[in-house]
């Protein structure tokens, strides 16, 4: 290498003047620094030994830093018959599009172990049979029982592969990545088991398991995939996870949450991906979110099935933001049966919950909503359809139990409390708030064809209720023990078996204010509002064609009222 130019300066003349003079160059050589260029190595044999030149471990034993593996023609298949595959510098192994090399760990060890600092490419492989245990001396004895197909501490990249048929005694049935960076795009994912012998509740996963790392699956499937207790797909426990145009379906975690997904303590973005037919034992069919933080947008959960709550989604301490996305025919075995929140933060926006079922086969009294159940949490619904959805005993929409809701600027129609009460929203001891809302043909065999108030606040501003049925009393709302203000609202052809064919309180303070209740009906008395031993207040609204009529269609019984 050229070091320096140096030039020398020119002799002066007798006359004092300068004389210009070509310049010299003295000339300076430096070596290079060692380089060694990428080399393409071709696996020419189907045997598994490192001393053989031509087979892959042979290849990946002498390969350098950056260099590729792919594999001859008529290497199809290899079963490793030596342990595990260690890669413990940066490499790329690729097969072809056209005919994917399939590696095979025979049952008896995983496939590949990706060493920290280590960025490697795997691409078009078939990665089947592999065992989560460390029988080569160069792998991590410590996690023996994790990852069947891959265990990765570094960085890898897998594209357009197929990770099938693999198992491990503890989490990631396919994958586990520890602490490191996992991208799969254009990958199947199918039929991998992660036992859950030991530590059930700290791993999981089916195909993925991410301890504290970060794992990105775009354009994938996952399906068929199994988890003795939790995560039937994809666990993350303390890290970061993205799922993008993925479809996960007919996942099962067997005695557990979240058939499709786990996510505990991290962040989780699921975005334009369909979430199908997945089962989990206890909570949440589809994702569970244990005080983590999950935003889903554009999106579908259909079909998936929770023996307790949360068909589709349940959250316990989390946060979860749901826009526009679809939940069709979710179900769960006791309350929620699209989506269940336990003293977290739920906000769904723009989005469909339809034909959700929640059977509520046991505490009944505590839990229900066919689509929604809020326990002790905050739930905001902006700008949804919340339509033919179906709880067994309460609350065929929406139930509320000492949580806040908002629903604002959406649709309540069709929804059903076959056996109790509030066919589109039970509150139980706490505010809700309906705000620009359409309540629209909703049926309770009990109290509420639309809403149940029990010992909370309930306030109504600019909203419809129209077409509901009680089987009781309260054929629009019925209140309980509790305050309802109802603003600037309308009530239409609501009809209750007993009294109060739009409204009906007991115990209760209500207020009416600038609304108008019409052509309202009830069996018994009050067409438009029955109120007993409880506070009533009218004013500038207007009640007309409600039968019976009674006084204008208010029924009265034994309580202090205001009428304006």
């Amino acid at each position: 290498m050229l070091s320096s130019l140096v030039r020398r300066a020119a002799p002066k003349t007798g006359r004092g003047s300068k004389r210009v003079s070509p310049a010299r160059f003295r000339f300076h050589w430096e070596a290079l620094e060692d380089r060694c260029v990428p080399a393409l190595l071709t696996v020419t044999s189907a045997n598994d030994n490192i001393s053989e030149a031509g087979t892959l471990r042979y290849a990946i034993a002498n390969a350098d830093s950056g260099d590729t593996v792919v594999f001859a023609p008529a290497v199809s298949h290899i079963t490793l018959t030596s342990g595990e595959l260690l890669l413990d510098q940066d490499i790329t192994i690729q097969g072809t599009e056209e005919a994917p090399l399939v590696i095979s760990g025979a049952g008896a060890s995983r496939i590949f172990e990706i060493a920290p600092t280590t960025h490697v490419l795997l691409a078009h492989l078939g990665i089947t049979s592999g065992n989560g245990v460390a029988n080569n001396p160069a792998g991590n004895a410590g996690y023996d029982g994790q990852g069947g197909g891959i265990l990765n501490f570094g960085t890898v990249d897998i594209r357009t592969c197929k990770l099938w048929g693999n198992t491990t005694a503890s989490g990631g049935g396919a994958i586990f990545n520890n602490y490191g960076l996992t991208t799969v795009s254009g990958s199947t994912l199918s039929g991998n088991v992660a036992h859950q012998l030991f530590n059930s509740d700290f791993f999981g996963g089916g195909a993925i398991d991410n301890e504290y790392g970060t794992v990105s699956v775009d354009g994938c499937t996952i399906t068929d995939n199994w988890s003795r207790v939790n995560g039937g797909g994809v666990w993350n426990s303390g890290g970061a996870v993205t799922i993008t145009d993925c479809v996960l379906r007919d996942n099962v975690a067997g005695g557990g949450v979240g058939g499709a997904v786990v996510n505990n303590l991290g962040p989780m973005t699921i975005t334009g991906t369909k979430i199908l037919n997945n089962s989990a034992g206890i909570h949440a069919g589809g994702v569970w979110n244990y005080y983590g933080d999950v935003v889903v947008s554009d999106s579908v959960f259909r079909a998936n099935v929770a023996g307790e709550s949360g068909g589709a989604i349940a959250s316990e301490s989390g946060e979860i933001t749901v826009l526009g996305s679809v939940f069709k025919g979710n179900t769960a075995g006791s309350g929620g049966g699209a989506i269940f929140n336990s003293h977290g933060l739920t906000t769904v926006s723009g989005s469909t919950l339809s034909g959700n079922v929640a059977h509520q086969l046991f505490n009944s009294d505590f839990f229900g909503g066919g689509a929604i159940d809020n326990e002790y949490g905050t739930v905001s619904v902006d700008d949804c359809t919340i339509a033919d959805n179906w709880s067994r005993v309460n609350g065929g929409g929406v139930w509320n139990s000492a949580g806040t809701v908002t629903i604002t600027d959406s649709v309540l129609r069709g929804n059903v409390a076959a056996a109790g009460v509030g066919g589109a929203v039970v509150n139980n001891a706490g505010p809700l708030t309906i705000t620009g809302t359409k309540v629209i043909g909703n049926s309770a065999a009990g109290h509420a064809g639309g809403v149940w108030n029990y010992y909370g606040t309930v306030n109504v501003w600019g909203s419809v209720f129209r077409g509901n049925t009680a089987g009781d009393s309260g054929g629009a709302i019925a209140s309980e023990s509790g305050t309802l203000t109802v603003i600037s609202s309308r009530f239409i052809e609501n009809t209750a078996a007993n009294n109060g064919g739009a409204i009906f309180g007991s115990h209760s303070s209500i207020s009416v204010q600038d609304s108008v209740l019409k052509r309202n009906a009830a069996g018994m008395s009050g067409g438009a509002l029955f109120n007993f031993e409880g506070e009533l207040h009218v004013g500038g609204s207007i009640f007309q064609d409600n039968v019976p009529d009674d006084i204008g269609g208010i029924y009265v019984d034994d309580g202090g009222n205001i009428f304006s």
